[in-house]
């Protein structure tokens, strides 16, 4: 009785983890919907991935937003860099990147985000 107790459990948390992180692919990450994702998956490895991408975004932008923009500094070398920093590809991190909003390609290669 214990291992299905045990098993019920973990479905229903699962369940409610995918129905309300639908948000994260449905609709742009407010304030409120990133308050909701940090709850739901605080402590799991999708809350760790998260926390790496927000980390990803905001050094992107603030530490080298302003260097690409002053052209002292082209962005595939960033991207290379923060791809060794983070443990991703560079692939990986335009992707995360484009998906964002914060970068569309070399030719509008930082984008602030609107407060």
């Amino acid at each position: 009785m214990l291992i299905f107790a045990d098993k019920y459990h973990e479905s229903v948390t699962q369940y409610l983890r995918i129905s309300y992180a639908n948000i994260q692919n449905n609709y742009n990450m407010t304030k409120n919907n990133e308050d909701i994702l940090n709850k739901i998956y605080s402590g799991t490895k999708k809350g760790e991935l998260i926390k790496k991408k927000k980390q990803l975004v905001e050094s992107y932008l603030y530490k080298y937003g302003n260097l690409i923009l002053e052209c002292k500094l082209k962005p595939t070398p960033v991207i290379e860099n923060l791809a060794k920093e983070f443990g991703l590809t560079r692939a990986g991190v335009t992707n995360i990147l484009r998906r964002e909003g914060v970068y569309a390609g070399r030719f509008n290669p930082v984008i602030f985000p609107k407060k």
